[in-house]
């Protein structure tokens, strides 16, 4: 299996895996670059050998001497360790480091191709297939946003709104304090500021304000801690602006800055963002928010990867003529992640996967006995360390759930792939909001 990563292997970062050992043929974990023939640790269990070999592969020839361990695999076959393993690397500043259900090995690899070159994962096994049983790769942090859902911040330059600011959005913003006065702004119109943050260091401020037709001070807040917030982010500062009915909330580096700044205009009017700077540019990028998309059922959406903590929220309408579904589907277009069906004739939620061509175990739930014909209802999909977690509730009261199904991971989640419906008569999925805030709704 080849899974890629928008994650690279940072200092601190851990991947892990799970799987089984048998004695026979060689099975091998390896972390790639683009070219598939770049290896920049090559992991390989060889229970004949009664070995394990490290290595890495540059300009496609391996290096030699290769670095071999021989307790591991005395281990195993020992009954030291349980056949079902865990397997963790660690990313240390100059080496790479293992542990085999929590006991570290002795044996490192010292580090010789950038672990930022890493961008797949590659499990192999040359015995029977089903080795290899998960894998969970480092989350993506809050500064590693893809340049997909990003743009590159240039000061003092226009960035245009091309879709209408609306409740329920959010806007993030990231940079790097270099000890100058910068600002950043939501505008209509030269003179018309839907929201003003400043940053001042020769007054150790944070001012929050608007604006309109030249005329500030609607707002006018001088804040003293959440200055210290931006200077004392270790790499990047973010700020992120949700806008809510009541007007909009700032958050610097994750934390409340306390106040709620109102809408002195339409906020759908706004028309560009401006990152201004007295010199040089301490802005980096800027994520804005996602236009909503019409959803309709026969078609495909496609997602890069899911990692832990990712929710995907659908909402439906309650029938009870037919059986209705929706899929995770990988790339391959024949294994299925995560498989959850409506049949009302069974009275029965089933969830399941399918891989190799063949469904696996269902986990099965009666309907809940609260829903009405007719009512629409909230899927909430969570992906979570070690399992799918699945709420359903009634739409609009999601703090009430009427059941929690969960199936254990049975194939990787951190790869490429696409969210498809089965619904027959065409009446039943109104809404999909996917983890990176892209929105699909329509009317029924």
């Amino acid at each position: 299996a080849v899974v890629s990563t928008q994650s690279t292997g940072e200092n601190g970062d851990e991947i892990e895996v799970w799987g089984e050992y048998e004695f026979g043929q060689k099975f091998n974990f390896n972390v790639v670059g683009e070219d598939l023939d770049e290896v920049l640790i090559h992991f390989d269990i060889r229970p004949t050998e009664n070995c394990v070999v490290m290595n890495y592969k540059k300009n496609r020839t391996w290096f030699k001497p290769e670095i071999r361990d021989y307790k591991l695999v005395r281990k195993f076959e020992r009954g030291e360790y349980e056949p079902d393993f865990h397997f963790l690397m660690k990313c240390e500043p100059a080496q790479l480091s293992f542990v085999i259900n929590g006991e570290p090995m002795s044996t490192v690899f010292p580090i010789q191709i950038p672990l930022s070159e890493g961008k797949n994962v590659v499990l192999r096994s040359e015995g029977p297939p089903g080795r290899w049983k998960m894998l969970k790769l480092p989350a993506i942090k809050e500064n590693q946003v893809s340049n997909k859902d990003s743009l590159a911040v240039k000061a003092n330059e226009e960035i245009p709104l091309e879709n209408s600011l609306q409740v329920g959005d959010s806007i993030g913003v990231w940079g790097k304090h270099e000890g100058v006065r910068y600002n950043f702004n939501i505008k209509r119109n030269e003179h018309d500021h839907l929201l003003h943050l400043d940053i001042r260091p020769s007054e150790g401020t944070v001012v929050v304000d608007t604006c309109i037709n030249n005329h500030w001070g609607t707002v006018a807040a001088h804040l003293r801690e959440p200055f210290f917030w931006i200077i004392d982010a270790e790499d990047e500062f973010q700020f992120k602006i949700d806008f809510l009915e009541e007007g909009m909330k700032v958050y610097i580096n994750g934390k409340d800055i306390g106040i709620v700044v109102p809408y002195q205009f339409d906020m759908a009017s706004a028309t560009y963002i401006l990152c201004s700077a007295e010199r040089g540019n301490p802005w980096r990028r800027i994520k804005l928010p996602k236009p909503v998309q019409c959803l309709q059922t026969f078609g495909t959406y496609e997602f890069a990867h899911f990692s832990i903590g990712d929710v995907i929220n659908l909402t439906a309408v309650y029938r009870t003529e037919r059986t209705v579904d929706v899929n995770f589907v990988a790339s391959d277009d024949e294994t299925i992640l995560c498989h959850v069906s409506f049949r009302p004739s069974e009275g029965q939620i089933v969830v399941n996967s399918r891989q190799r061509g063949s469904w696996e175990r269902e986990v099965r739930a009666d309907i809940p006995g609260g829903l009405q014909v007719g009512e629409m209802y909230d899927i909430f999909a969570m992906v979570c360390e070690k399992d799918w977690k699945l709420e359903f509730s009634r739409d609009g009261d999601n703090e009430n759930v009427l059941l929690e199904m969960r199936m254990p991971h049975r194939i990787p989640f951190n790869q490429p792939g696409y969210i498809k419906f089965s619904d027959p008569d065409d009446n039943v999925w109104t809404e999909l909001n996917m983890p990176d805030g892209t929105s699909y709704i329509r009317e029924l």
